[in-house]
């Protein structure tokens, strides 16, 4: 099996490698797309920091507000089915937010944390500017289309009908994501959480003994987004060969084909390609780099090119990885 074989019942996508960055493979990476409730990940993210710069317990109270009524009118949206005036924890919350894809719970973080959803939405773009996510245009937290979200009626700043991301956006959120607070990784691979007495399933179908679990490495986390537009999308993560890897899928023609997708690709990094740390001639002294390669592929013609970067203060020599005449595409996170 090769790149070409993979990936083929879906939009967009892209694999890498969670630390260093390297692009595995991608296809479409750069096209914009509706992503549905995959920027709940951008949501996490601002939450975790806001969390962690106000020192704010996941055992803080949270009283759920009026601005959830109007979602109960939905039977096919994904909601925790909180109650108004009724007090969850954060951590709750947080769960309900990553594993079950609840809208409303999200909405009450975002409502408690930063006064309004407008407010928290704009936080999250501010969020995106930094990390330099330049697809990413958000209608609102929660990924919802405008037209069933009662939080976005008075909206005026919204572009879009609904939240869209190229893949790329996605795993360099999800690098980061992890990188800065790893411990959404011990949420995400919960099965099944509880909240008011009902039980709310995780809606990663390739968490271990689920229905699409592969058997080689052991996948958890990370979030799943459905929508009319969105189509069936998922971002996956697991570690292969002692190296954690990011998969976006995006816009697959069902939930079957998105972890069908999704686990055909990893398995075909897994059967077809190896990591391998390799000594490289750096400036000023050589370093050592993880780098993945395909398994008929020797290690020894790499090269390195170096560019100086003179409108930056202080001045930066940076380099770049070269595979016989093609760069190393690498997503950087800084």
């Amino acid at each position: 099996m090769d790149a070409t074989q993979v990936g083929q019942q879906i939009t967009a996508g892209i694999l890498i490698d969670q630390k260093s960055g390297q692009v595995i493979w991608q296809k479409q990476a750069r096209q914009v797309l509706p992503v549905a409730s995959l920027s709940k990940l951008l949501a996490v993210y601002t939450i975790y920091q806001t969390l962690n710069t106000r020192k704010i317990s996941l055992q803080t109270a949270v009283v759920a507000p009026t601005i959830i009524s109007g979602l109960e009118n939905h039977s096919d949206l994904s909601t925790a089915k909180l109650t108004v005036g009724h007090s969850y924890t954060i951590e709750q919350l947080l769960q309900a937010t990553l594993v079950a894809s609840a809208n409303d719970a999200v909405m009450v973080l975002g409502q408690y944390l930063y006064g309004s959803q407008e407010r928290f939405v704009q936080i999250m773009l501010q969020n995106a500017q930094a990390l330099h996510l330049k697809s990413v245009q958000l209608v609102n937290a929660n990924g919802l289309p405008a037209d069933i979200d009662p939080s976005v009626e008075n909206n005026f700043h919204t572009q879009v009908s609904e939240n869209q991301f190229c893949a790329q956006d996605l795993a360099r959120l999800t690098q980061v994501l992890i990188e800065q607070f790893p411990q959404v990784l011990k949420v995400t691979q919960l099965k099944q959480i509880n909240i008011d007495g009902r039980n709310l399933d995780n809606t990663n179908e390739m968490l271990p003994d689920a229905k699409y679990s592969p058997t080689k490495y052991q996948v958890d986390g990370l979030k799943t987004g459905t929508g009319d537009k969105a189509g069936y999308s998922t971002v996956i993560t697991t570690v292969i060969q002692k190296r954690r890897v990011i998969l976006v899928v995006l816009k697959a023609p069902s939930n079957e084909d998105r972890f069908l997708q999704a686990r055909a690709l990893l398995d075909y990094l897994a059967q077809n390609w190896v990591n391998k740390y390799k000594k490289l001639p750096t400036y000023p002294q050589n370093s050592w780099h993880s780098i993945w390669q395909p398994q008929h592929e020797g290690f020894n013609n790499l090269r390195l090119q170096y560019q100086l970067d003179l409108l930056k203060k202080p001045q930066r020599l940076d380099y770049s990885i070269w595979v016989h005449k093609q760069q190393l595409p690498i997503l950087r996170t800084h």
